[in-house]
Order: C-alpha cells, then structure tokens, then sequence
C-alpha cells in the first residue's frame, strides 16, 4: 500500500512539474513575441514618420518648391532602409494582408511620386499611411498584451499616432498651398476638416501640456493663414517656416510615444 501510495505520489508531481514546465515555456514564448511585436510597433513608428515627411516634401516640390528635391530623396532611401526590416510581418496571418497592401501602395508612388498632379500625389500619400495605420492597430489587437500593457499605454499608442497623422496632414496640405501661395475652395474645406479633426485630437487625447501647446500653437496659425476671408488673411508665414512648426508638433507626440514604449519595454 505504501508503495502505491509513494508511486502515485511521483506520477502527480511528474505531472505538476511538466505542466509547470509547459506553462513556463508558454509564458517565455509569449513574452518573445511580445518584445518582437514592441519593436515592430516601433519601427512601423519610424516608417510612419518618414512617409509623412515624404508626403509634405513632395507637396513642397510639386507646389514649386524644387530646392527640396535633396531631402526627398534622402526620406526615400531611408524608407528603403526600414522596410525590410519589417518583412517578418508578412508571417503573421493577420498582418499579412495590409503589410502587402502597404509595400504595393509604397512601390507605385515611389515610382510616379513627382509625375502626379499636386492634389492626387496628397490622397495617395493620405491613403498609404492610412494603410499603415491599419497595421498598426493589427499588431496592438494581436493577442500578446496583457492588462497590465494596456495600462501602461498600448491603449494609447494608436491614439497617438492618429493625432501625428491629422497634424501631417496638416503640414503637408498647408505648405503645399504656401509653396504655391494659392488657395482654391478645395484646399480649404479639407483643412478645415483637419482643424476639426486637430480640436477633437485636443479634447480627447490626454496628452502632455507640451505636445498641447504645440497643437493648438499650429491650429491657430492653420485658422489664421487658411481658414480666414482672403482679405483678412495675412500669410506672412513662409512654406518652410510653417512645415517647421508642423514637424515640431508631430515631434512632441513622437517623444511621447517614445515615452510609452519605454514603459512598456521594461522588465516585467
């Protein structure tokens, strides 16, 4: 009797020990992705940025601004740095789909950025990072994250970002039509949709008084420069001079996203 006893005694520690073993290899291997998917999100981060500064330079040189024509081509090589190191996306089926759409998309418009008409090479761009901003929301729903990552801002990050974007917009439109000091009714009813859009990114998103004051700095200059009649506007601000404040902007959030990855990289 003893012996049985002793016996089955071993055979349920044998089985607590491989299970512990199973649950612990399970949670390694969890956190790996984790950490794989924290550096994704932030090189897609560094993608996302580099395409928005593509955005406004072309806008810039296809409005008559051609001395850009340096600084485009530096953004294009440094986008064709990054994006390779981003092919590991294609394995996860549920990124796959908008990481092929995105590399498609990116390829025609290298091709024919500075062939298209000033208004279609903006929605091209527009829909590019839209794509991208789909990927990015694929990887913060994969399901690695815990309630704990959430509190410490995976929640945010999209958010975030979402506001660089309407802030891009922004710049890019905006310098567009500096560069060719013209205003046509089109232009304006899309900016001032992104001045709506830049007031809800200031009411709902708690972002740092920095990175606010910054926003609202550039909404104003947007309602002054391009929202007024044109015989109460004065656009004393230059093209490169507004896309300056623009990128500063952009910045501030991209300090704080920066800021929530840290948190979210630590040592669990």
């Amino acid at each position: 009797m003893l012996e049985i006893f002793g016996a089955s005694t071993i055979a349920v520690f044998i089985v607590l020990l491989v299970g512990f073993i199973w649950l612990k290899q399970q949670y390694q291997k969890k956190q790996q992705l984790k950490s794989e998917c924290l550096k994704h999100l932030l090189r897609l981060k560094k993608l996302m940025a580099y395409f928005q500064y593509h955005r406004g330079l072309s806008a810039r040189y296809l409005n008559g601004k051609t001395e850009v024509s340096d600084e485009l081509r530096e953004k294009q090589r440094l986008i064709a740095q990054v994006l390779p190191s981003l092919a590991l996306l294609a394995r996860h089926s549920s990124l796959s789909e908008h990481w092929q759409a995105l590399l498609d998309h990116w390829q025609r418009l290298f091709a024919n950025n500075l062939s298209l008409t000033p208004e279609d090479n903006l929605a091209q761009h527009n829909r590019l990072i839209n794509t991208l901003l789909y990927l990015i929301e694929d990887v913060t729903e994969l399901g690695y994250w815990s309630t704990r990552d959430h509190h410490k801002g995976i929640g945010s990050i999209v958010a975030i970002l979402h506001t660089t974007e309407w802030i891009g917009q922004a710049r890019a439109l905006g310098s567009g039509m500096l560069a060719a000091n013209k205003r046509c009714d089109n232009d304006q009813s899309q900016m001032n949709l992104i001045q709506v859009k830049l007031e809800l990114c200031l009411q709902q998103h708690s972002s740092n008084q920095e990175s606010l004051d910054k926003l609202f700095q550039l909404k104003e200059i947007i309602n002054h420069t391009f929202l007024q009649p044109l015989d109460e506007t004065s656009a004393s601000i230059s093209s490169h001079d507004y896309f300056v404040i623009a990128s500063d902007a952009i910045e501030s959030y991209l300090i704080e996203f920066d800021s929530i990855m840290g948190r979210l990289t630590q040592t669990h």
